[in-house]
């Protein structure tokens, strides 16, 4: 029964039917025609009370706010319950009258992430850059030397990487002004660019949206076409992690006892390193065409793969998540209520690309930043007003 959509203007046909008065009745009716009956104004089925699609939200309303109610606020829950009682609630259309709850869905915990992400290909050699934090105390506790150095409580590592290849340099000092980091971070653009035998400006930038990057400057010598800021460069963060790691190292075995000098060690380390992508180093793969290069990269990107099998299309309404599961501390657990927007958007544009994003609120999302919702029930709202009237809270 539950398959068949049972409207009010049906149930009345149904009990015309059953009571003799017309010959034929609603589909359903007629297939179970042995199975309904009619108790005052109600026509059951095997004594279960059949719903019309039009009292549905109200009958949902009361047997899931109601004071004393034992359904769960949950869509195979609520099924189960509901269907020991009455005929007409399907799964799909309590999952719709659920997304229409905000008391509800303001509780929702986060979506699933993405089983895997897809790697951002790229045309051209592309260069990341990040500021690392150099403390006194962590120098000190490698080795006690640096107690008796006069060098600041926190100083900086101008940390850039080529993404392609894997070449990289590091340069310290003891200020994050832009006026000072800018051009350091050109120079060690540069002094690659020449290695890897190819045009500055041809070459691509990211960085995050620091002030000591200054990228006005940045696009007058990269392509400014392919200069750009990112909320973080996850090659850049990997090199970062190793040059540290060589660095500490350098230090702890009293190879250097000076900053500067150990990270020049620390540098060339690093473009001694086998790069997994390349199957090579970073000075080995510099001396190759960059288009090479390019295409090797390009292959090892990863193929994005959905965390779950969830759709959405344009028109559909969603509330959009306000930090990134794998960044939620206790702060946004799913029972404070602010895990996602008040506010529900309508989904205006998507793309055909993988991962297919789609535009809410004027940007572009992945699924994995959207929950599926609906439009306020508005008589449900009223319903919390009047409950808060009677206890005297507005």
């Amino acid at each position: 029964m539950n398959r068949f959509k049972i409207t009010q203007r049906g149930i009345d046909k149904a009990k015309r039917f059953l009571k003799g008065l017309d010959k034929t009745g609603p589909r359903w009716a007629e297939k179970y025609k042995d199975k309904l009956t009619i108790k005052g104004k109600k026509l059951l089925y095997q004594d279960k009370i059949v719903v019309a699609v039009e009292d549905l939200d109200e009958l949902l309303r009361k047997e899931i706010f109601s004071k004393n109610s034992t359904v769960p606020p949950s869509r195979d829950a609520a099924f189960y319950k509901l269907n020991k009682k009455y005929i007409g609630c399907p799964r799909r259309k309590i999952m719709e009258w659920l997304r229409k709850q905000k008391p509800l869905g303001a509780t929702r915990p986060s979506v699933p992430q993405p089983k895997q992400k897809s790697g951002i290909k790229q045309k051209s050699y592309v260069f990341e850059t990040d500021l690392i934090f150099l403390r006194k105390n962590d120098l000190e506790k490698a080795n006690p030397i640096f107690k008796r150095k006069d060098i600041a409580f926190e100083s900086y590592i101008v940390s850039t990487v080529e993404k392609v290849t894997g070449l990289y340099r590091c340069d310290h000092t003891d200020t994050k002004d832009s006026k000072v980091v800018t051009p350091i971070v050109i120079k060690q653009m540069k002094d690659m660019a020449k290695q890897l035998n190819v045009n500055l400006n041809k070459c691509g930038y990211r960085s995050d949206r620091g002030g000591e990057f200054d990228m006005v400057k940045m696009r007058a010598v990269c392509d400014p076409k392919n200069t750009k800021n990112v909320n973080s460069g996850g090659s850049i963060e990997g090199r970062n992690r190793l040059v540290q790691s060589n660095f500490f190292r350098i230090i702890r075995s009293r190879k250097s006892f000076e900053i500067v000098d150990a990270l020049k060690q620390s540098q060339i380390l690093m473009n001694e390193t086998y790069n997994r992508i390349q199957k090579k180093t970073p000075n080995e793969a510099a001396d190759e065409k960059q288009d090479e290069n390019v295409k090797k990269f390009n292959k090892k990107r990863k193929t994005y793969v959905a965390g779950d099998k969830r759709k959405l299309e344009v028109g559909d309404y969603v509330r959009i998540i306000k930090k990134g599961k794998e960044k939620i501390g206790l702060e946004y657990k799913s029972y404070k209520a602010i895990l996602y927007t008040d506010e529900v958007y309508e989904i205006t544009k998507k793309t055909k690309s993988v991962p297919t994003k789609y535009r809410a609120n004027k940007k572009w999302y992945t699924i994995d930043k959207l929950l599926k919702s609906a439009l306020r029930d508005e008589k449900t709202e009223e319903m919390i007003v009047q409950r808060d009237i009677v206890e005297n809270l507005v």
